[in-house]
């Protein structure tokens, strides 16, 4: 999988490239000794990797991890969608939230909560279409107003009367959403 680490810091931004691996986080549950709130994403790392050739073409792997030593929550679906040349602004609809269990995630350092990504490409919808450049993905997490810009140049289908991208709940993983 090539791999992209995007992390907001103030107005900086960092990338670098992805290496070892991070448990997954799995579904918690909130306890009046232990609450927690929602993340924002400022608190948030998101790699964005992309599923080896030849198998979910079409398809990219946001893991999201914590950005510093904080703990904070995650629930349901984020807002994707894709950025305008710019990398500010939204482009085309909101991505259709597919089907699957909408779990509360603790994140925190040493975890990963994986968001799984289907972009409407030539070759996802088998047939030709008009084609949009877009210069990346904005992921704005579950209940959030501000958005992370994720580089990733692809052109992708404009004349569909559907969304161009499709996402899955928070915490199901690629061999889920493309099994």
């Amino acid at each position: 999988m090539r791999c992209v680490r995007v992390m907001l810091l103030g107005a900086a931004l960092a990338l670098s490239a992805c290496g070892g691996s991070v448990p997954e986080a799995t579904p918690s549950s909130t306890s009046a000794a232990n609450p927690s709130r929602s993340c924002l994403a400022s608190e948030l790392i998101y790699d964005l990797t992309v599923p080896e050739a030849g198998r979910g073409e079409g398809y990219v792997v946001i893991n999201i991890r914590a950005a510093g030593g904080g703990t904070c929550q995650l629930e349901g679906y984020p807002k994707v969608a894709f950025a305008n040349q710019a990398g500010t602004s939204e482009s085309g609809l909101p991505a259709q939230q597919q089907p699957g269990e909408n779990a509360r995630y603790e994140v925190r350092p040493g975890t990963v909560v994986p968001l799984v990504v289907q972009l409407r490409t030539q070759d996802a919808v088998g047939s030709p279409c008009e084609l949009q450049h877009a210069n990346g993905i904005i992921v704005t997490p579950p209940g959030g107003e501000v958005g992370t810009f994720l580089e990733y140049p692809t052109d992708v289908c404009s004349d569909m009367d559907q969304p161009m991208l499709k996402v899955w709940p928070l915490g199901v993983t690629f061999d889920q959403a493309y099994g």
